[in-house]
């Protein structure tokens, strides 16, 4: 492969990860892969040789030939297509085993990219050649660790490819590297590729370039139209996840319990001063921590509630609250659809704020401070407003004949593709 090709495709895997996004994440959120000082940079990259070379001696977990993947490396993306498993002859997970973004508690058998360490070895070249082509440039200098451990996924990705013939590959992810890497290698060797969006789109993310893309509703359609040229067929068919949720759609026109939601881009110190900030202002609410399924700091605050994010789904969180405070997160849209009335509050007032356009769209109530949230929830209190239809430009479902049948719509239209 010339240099200059790998070099574009190598830029595409990168291209949601070396970008002003993840810049704009707090220290919290960055740390493990993008390490500020150079000595921790050189430590994680040394940890990426010594993991890289055990990889040699793991034994493969893939079975069979001709199959369909669900290609999946989080709880989220597992729960988003989960239900495919049962309707999808010869179907099964197939989740990467990198150290990257991949959750060793998803089910599935693993892509263990045996030989990557030869590419991560031979890598010093190609990051001079990478830097000479690339767009990233920049960013691949000050974070040059992530770029050998990214290195080589996309040829052990063709190599698997090759090797197992894959009918074809469901994502429910497209930025991830590892999903990228699979993605492109996927074109190479011409096997099909379907996308099932699993959450909101931001102008990161990289261009849509799937056979098969099935998109929640028109705002991802505009991103990705925004972003570059769409390649594929595109169909807006709604939020599968919901399907189940639909009858317990929220009807309360009161606040008596209010979730606090919170992800990796949150500093945790800011979170429980406004946490507890509220609870003293609200005696007689309810309140509840959610963290991100992900999250593994230590956060505590006294007289409030935890949900369990890895036991409890989104919408199971969501039936026991009628409104929730978060920032840069898409748990607004869930609760909007659910009639949960979404406030957008950036604790920390850092990072990538509104990329999902929530605030910009009016699906979000917008508080600037603790005070404003105050006022929020003293207007709403004893006359929360239905916000569930709002959500119509994410959800293309909503107020349609097919809302709580999206499972089935989806299983119809990938039955017939894969024929």
């Amino acid at each position: 492969m010339e240099n200059n090709n790998r070099s574009i495709i190598y830029d595409d895997i990168l291209q949601f990860w070396y970008s002003e996004y993840i810049d704009n994440l707090p220290e919290s959120a960055t740390s493990g892969n993008f390490p500020k000082s150079f000595f921790r940079k050189l430590v994680l990259f040394l940890k990426i040789i010594v993991r890289d070379t055990f990889r040699i001696f793991l034994p493969s977990s893939i079975n069979g030939n001709n199959d369909v993947w669900l290609f999946v490396s989080s709880i989220n993306n597992y729960n988003s297509i989960s239900f495919l498993n049962d309707e999808i002859n010869s179907s099964k997970y197939v989740k990467p085993r990198t150290g990257i973004s991949a959750d060793r508690n998803v089910p599935g058998e693993q892509l263990i990219y045996r030989w990557k360490i030869i590419y991560t070895l031979k890598g010093l070249y190609f990051f001079f050649i990478f830097l000479r082509y690339s767009n990233r440039k920049q960013y691949a200098s000050k974070h040059w660790p992530y770029f050998f451990n990214t290195l080589g996924l996309f040829e052990e990705s063709v190599r698997y490819l090759k090797k197992y013939n894959p009918k074809a590959i469901i994502f429910s992810n497209d930025h991830s590297v590892e999903q990228r890497a699979l993605l492109l290698a996927a074109k190479e060797c011409g096997i099909k590729t379907i996308y099932i969006q699993h959450a909101s789109v931001t102008k990161y993310f990289p261009p849509l370039k799937f056979d098969l893309s099935l998109l929640e509703g028109q705002d991802a359609y505009d991103k990705y139209k925004s972003i570059g040229s769409i390649e594929g067929k595109v169909e807006l068919v709604g939020m599968p996840k919901f399907d189940e949720y639909v009858e317990y759609r929220s009807d309360k026109d009161t606040i008596d319990r209010i979730g606090v939601c919170f992800n990796m881009t949150d500093r945790i110190g800011d979170v429980e001063k406004t946490t507890k900030f509220l609870v003293q202002e609200f005696p007689d609410i309810e309140f509840y921590l959610r963290p991100h399924p992900r999250e593994s700091r230590n956060f505590y605050v006294n007289g409030v509630k935890l949900s369990d994010s890895k036991k409890t789904n989104a919408f199971q969180f969501l039936k026991n609250v009628d409104a929730i405070i978060a920032g840069n997160t898409s748990i607004h849209l869930e609760a909007a659809i659910f009639n949960v009335l979404p406030i957008y509050y950036s604790f920390s007032n850092k990072g990538n704020a509104d990329s999902y356009g929530y605030t910009e769209n009016g699906l979000t109530v917008h508080a600037k401070s603790k005070e404003e949230i105050i006022g929020i929830i003293e207007k709403y209190k004893s006359g929360r407003p239905e916000v569930y239809r709002k959500a119509k430009y994410y959800n293309s479902a909503i107020d349609t004949s097919n809302e709580g049948k999206i499972k089935i719509l989806v299983a119809d239209i990938l039955k017939g593709y894969l024929k």
